[in-house]
């Protein structure tokens, strides 16, 4: 995820795509506080953009 000029990015072991990003969300949610600014309204738009599709970037 681009947040604030910065990248973060979390290993997720799931089935498939969908689980691996609703597992992510969960955890953004639970560790939102250690990440400055990222608010829950920031969260429910991020959830928003991936229901609509938004697809995570493969890192290599």
């Amino acid at each position: 995820m681009e947040f604030m000029g910065g990248n973060y990015c979390s290993q997720v072991k799931a089935k498939d795509l969908k689980t691996a990003l609703n597992s992510w969300t969960q955890i953004l949610t639970r560790d939102r506080l250690e990440i400055k600014h990222l608010t829950l309204n920031k969260l429910k738009r991020l959830e928003k953009e991936i229901q609509d599709g938004e697809r995570p970037t493969e890192l290599k």
